[in-house]
C-alpha cells in the first residue's frame, strides 16, 4: 500500500540522521499522512461507491519486550492506536496485544510503534550515560526515564489528533465517523471492556526526564472478558 512505502522511507530517512530533530520531523509526518490518508479515502469511497475496507481485530506481539518495559510499551501503543482510528486491548501478563481497526490503520500503528520505541530507548540511553548511572540505579533510571516518555509522547498523540480534526468541517466528520465505525467494531470483538491506569515503577528522576524528552518528540507532525484489558 502507498502509504505504508512512504512511512518506510520516512522511517528509514530519521534512521539515517543521528539527530533528534530530524527523526523527530519523521515521525510528525507519520502522523500527518496517516490522518491524510483516512481522509482521502473517505473521500473516494464517498464519490465512487466503494466499500470501506472491514475493521478486523489483529493480534500482535511487541518485539523484545520483557515484564520490565512491557507497561510503557502498552501505554505508547495504545496511544498510537488511539490516534490512528484503532482501539488496543492488552491481555495481562503477556506482551501480546489485540487490535480492532482497519488494515492500513494497523500497518501504520506497527511502523510508528516500532520507530518510537527505538527512539525512546535511544534517548534513555543517552541520558543514561550523561549522567553515569550504573547498576540497580541505571534500570530505574532507564524504566522511568521511558515511561515518562512513553506517557508523554500519549499525550502529545491526543492533543496532536485534536488539532488535525479541528482543521477542517472533512476533518472532524471524518473523526466522528471513525470514532462511531471503531465503537461498534469493538464491541462486536469484545463485548464490555474497562479501562485501567498504571502507576510508574521506575525512577522519579529518570521519569521527569523522560517526559521532558518525550514532550520534545515531535508527534505532531477493543472490550471482553476480565482477562481482557481496554487501554486505546
Amino acid at each position: 500500500m502507498e502509504i505504508i512505502e512512504r512511512i518506510k522511507k520516512l522511517h528509514a530517512l530519521a534512521e539515517r540522521n543521528s539527530s533528534t530533530e530530524e527523526a523527530a520531523s519523521a515521525a510528525a509526518k507519520i502522523q500527518e499522512l496517516c490522518f491524510k490518508h483516512n481522509l482521502e479515502l473517505e473521500e473516494i469511497l464517498k464519490t465512487s461507491g466503494q466499500q470501506k475496507s472491514p475493521y478486523v481485530k489483529f493480534d500482535y506481539l511487541m518485539p523484545d519486550t520483557t515484564r520490565a518495559d512491557v507497561g510503557w510499551k502498552r501505554t505508547l501503543f495504545g496511544g498510537i492506536c488511539k490516534s490512528n482510528f484503532c482501539s488496543t486491548v492488552y491481555f495481562p501478563n503477556s506482551t501480546k496485544m489485540a487490535v480492532v481497526g482497519q488494515k492500513h490503520n494497523f500497518e501504520a500503528v506497527c511502523y510508528t510503534f516500532e520507530y518510537l520505541t527505538r527512539e525512546i530507548q535511544r534517548l534513555g540511553i543517552e541520558h543514561i550515560r550523561q549522567g553515569g548511572f550504573f547498576g540497580k540505579e541505571k534500570r530505574r533510571y532507564f524504566q522511568g526515564f521511558c515511561e515518562g516518555a512513553a506517557n508523554a509522547v500519549y499525550w502529545k498523540l491526543a492533543n496532536s489528533l485534536k488539532q488535525q480534526a479541528a482543521q477542517t468541517t472533512e476533518s472532524k466528520a471524518l473523526v466522528v465517523v471513525k470514532d462511531k465505525e471503531l465503537d461498534a467494531a469493538v464491541r462486536i470483538h469484545f463485548g464490555k471492556t474497562r479501562k485501567v491506569s498504571r502507576r510508574a515503577t521506575g525512577n522519579s528522576s529518570g521519569y521527569s526526564d523522560g517526559t521532558k524528552a518525550g514532550q520534545n518528540i515531535n508527534v505532531n507532525r477493543g472490550v471482553g472478558s476480565s482477562s481482557r484489558t481496554l487501554i486505546g
